[in-house]
């Protein structure tokens, strides 16, 4: 036209995929993607959640981690990153007899080694409490130790998301 125009925010994209707004993506410091619904089994994200691999990079402090599902990666530094996260565990299902079942625990190994005191707690409850009693008290004193072990450490840092 014939007069003065101010443009701000122009992209140019090589392929476009849609005519759609919500398609077009924007330009922004950080791409944000939401882990916990990019997988089915998700609990939670690994401490720290970005691994490093001889052909993967490591990102030290330039990412965020946003309600512990979230991960926000630095627009300007392109790569491959493997993200580390916490597995549910498969549902236990009893299909058959409990003594022909040979069904396999999805649980940790560490985790594994406090079965036998509960069971045993649970086995005794009604015959010999005390006895019930004494291994509930090692369970939960092997738990402690294991979640104290497998507490987060990281110190928590603070996200300015409304630019206030």
């Amino acid at each position: 036209g014939e007069f003065l125009y101010f443009v701000r925010n122009v992209a140019l994209f090589r392929h476009t995929y849609s005519r759609d707004k919500k398609d077009i993506p924007s330009y922004e410091p950080y791409t944000t993607y939401d882990i916990g619904a990019l997988v089915d089994d998700f609990l939670g994200l690994s401490s720290p959640p970005i691994a490093g691999e001889e052909d993967r990079r490591r990102l030290g402090k330039g990412y965020d981690v946003v309600n512990g599902r979230k991960i926000m990666l630095p627009y300007d530094s392109p790569g491959t990153y493997e993200v580390l996260y916490k597995h549910k565990p498969k549902e236990l299902v009893n299909e058959g007899e409990p003594a022909e079942d040979d069904m396999v625990i999805d649980l940790e190994e560490e985790l594994c080694a406090l079965l036998p005191n509960l069971i045993a707690a649970y086995v005794w409850a009604e015959d010999e409490p005390t006895l019930a009693n004494y291994y509930l008290a090692l369970y939960e004193k092997q738990a402690m130790d294991i979640e104290r072990r497998n507490r987060n450490m990281t110190p928590a840092s603070y996200v300015n998301v409304n630019g206030w």
